[in-house]
């Protein structure tokens, strides 16, 4: 782990490792402070944010066979 827990692969509700270019452009863009960038890295990146669904690989399997 790096200085925080968002270092590394991607997590069920993680990121992992995102370019710094991007978190900035994010947050112009999307007129985010410091906290609400905080709080989409963190809870709702990695499985969670590209499924939209789930944060549960198992779950996401689930969906993907209905």
């Amino acid at each position: 782990m790096g200085f925080t827990p968002l270092a590394g692969l991607m997590m069920g509700t993680r990121g992992g490792d995102v370019d710094p270019g991007a978190i900035s452009y994010l947050m112009k863009k999307e007129y985010l402070s410091p906290e609400n960038m905080e709080e989409i890295l963190n809870k709702k990146s990695g499985l969670l944010g590209i499924s939209e669904a789930s944060s549960d690989m198992r779950d996401i399997i689930e969906g993907y066979k209905k």
